[in-house]
């Protein structure tokens, strides 16, 4: 994960009026608890600071908070949005122990133009993220899977994937990443081509001729 340093205030007990004081002043509200913090701590942002950042990804990020003379390393568990100006609310820092082991979603994205695709076949991408753990600094910001050799009616589980030096994968081995289908006008044929088997290799019922008796 890329390491950033951010630089953040101290702030008053929370009430609403003084939050919104807060936004109006060019100041984002947040809190930070966790590893080594008894209860939580208030903190504000500088909102350009941190929106700059939010570019990158907020929980792809690992913060080195300073505030009042304190460091805390810190992911961000959750944040706030406002549903109609998308303007940043809310963050929830999560101080961790650099020693230990986390477990976090990171992203997962496809690279290339697979084989089956360029033969009119269809990517279907099923999972977009991926739960992994192990330090922070060795968890990447995203796992990247190249599909240029993928054909028509390959598919990938998480079981399948390379080793990641450092990191170990949470989400289930069985969970399906990606699929190249086949064609529609292809599928169409070969739903109709089993029709049209079942019809000519149709069984007739036990004891009973496929052919009509002669009549005495």
């Amino acid at each position: 994960m890329e390491r950033v340093t951010f630089k953040a205030e101290k702030r008053d007990v929370s009430t609403r009026g003084r939050n919104s004081q807060l936004r109006e002043s060019g100041l984002i509200p947040a809190v930070l608890y966790g590893h080594d913090i008894e209860g939580s701590k208030p903190i504000m942002l500088d909102e350009k600071a941190i929106v700059k950042l939010s570019r990158k990804g907020l929980k792809h990020l690992l913060f080195d908070l300073e505030f009042a003379g304190e460091h805390h390393t810190a992911l961000v568990r959750d944040f706030d949005v406002d549903t109609i100006t998308r303007r940043l609310l809310h963050v929830d820092f999560y101080s961790i122990d650099v020693n230990k082991p986390v477990e976090v979603d990171i992203p997962v994205s496809l690279t290339g133009i697979s084989q089956g695709t360029k033969e009119g076949g269809r990517l279907e991408q099923r999972l977009y993220r991926i739960n992994v753990k192990g330090l922070a600094e060795n968890i990447p910001d995203e796992i990247v899977i190249d599909v240029t050799e993928a054909q028509i009616g390959d598919l990938i589980h998480v079981g399948e994937l390379d080793d990641r030096p450092g990191i170990t994968v949470a989400t289930p081995d069985q969970v399906t990443i990606f699929v190249v289908r086949a064609p529609r006008a292809a599928k169409v044929e070969a739903e109709e081509g089993k029709e049209i088997e079942g019809e000519e290799g149709e069984a007739t019922p036990e004891g009973e001729s496929a052919t009509p008796a002669s009549a005495d």
